[in-house]
């Protein structure tokens, strides 16, 4: 479970980050992992990483961009990391009705679809 102290305050490239993977500018987004790949590990205030951004706003092709622009550059990739709320990538998909992005998480990169959240409430395939 992540402590309060792994998600910290953003600094001004890590904002811009985060930023860029909401808007899902891909070509913005692999010039800055390219200049600083520490971004990639970044979390947000919940201690989401960008891979949840990318899930919840229904953004699957950056998902998919970011992922494989990580293994490329052996970047470490957990699937299931988690929030501060111990939600996926596929709970924040599958909350907000993405199902091509549920599919995609499931499909290509074998998200485990029995994580609960850290209220022992919801399974990532509910």
């Amino acid at each position: 479970m992540l402590s309060i102290s792994d998600s910290v305050t953003l600094d001004p490239l890590e904002h811009a980050w985060m930023l860029l993977a909401l808007d899902g500018k891909w070509d913005s987004l692999e010039g800055l992992l390219t200049c600083s790949p520490a971004c990639w590990a970044k979390r947000d205030f919940n201690a989401s990483p960008c891979l949840h951004w990318a899930a919840k706003h229904s953004r699957q092709e950056l998902l998919a961009m970011l992922v494989n622009f990580a293994n490329k550059h052996q970047l470490p990739v957990n699937i299931n990391a988690r929030s501060s709320a111990g939600y996926t990538g596929l709970h924040l998909a599958a909350m907000q009705g993405h199902v091509e992005v549920v599919k995609l998480l499931v499909g290509a990169y074998d998200t485990d679809v029995d994580i609960r959240d850290y209220s022992g409430g919801k399974k990532a395939s509910q």
